[in-house]
């Protein structure tokens, strides 16, 4: 439910939030991990790894990694539907309910979904 998205906050320090419909999911501070809380039914595992961005949604969560690739996972086990890895040199990422863009260093965003890069915009 929404309350548990604010009542389940984990007693831990994160470096970026990102929030979801019935989740939410942190970089920790500590080991640039990802931890998430909020609708427990709701979620597959994480990539394990270190991140620098996150962005959630309803149905999926992706996040930029240290190499600047980017992961995505699931929620309510669904099939999979985005790419499970993105490589590149990606910094910063935004998700919508049904594509994401990646900001790379170069400049140029990215747009993605299940098909892989879709779109490139200088």
């Amino acid at each position: 439910t929404y309350s548990s998205v604010v009542s389940d906050v984990p007693a831990v320090a994160f470096d970026s939030v990102a929030v979801g419909n019935n989740n939410a999911c942190g970089i920790r501070t500590s080991d640039g991990g990802i931890e998430c809380w909020g609708n427990p039914s709701a979620f597959e595992s994480p990539p394990v790894d270190t991140f620098t961005d996150i962005s959630i949604g309803t149905f999926r969560g992706c996040a930029v990694d240290t190499g600047g690739d980017i992961q995505c996972w699931h929620f309510f086990d669904l099939q999979p539907y985005w790419p499970a890895e993105l490589e590149g040199d990606y910094f910063m990422l935004n998700y919508n309910v049904s594509a994401a863009v990646a900001l790379g260093s170069d400049g140029v965003a990215d747009q993605f979904n299940n098909n892989g890069v879709i779109n490139s915009f200088p």
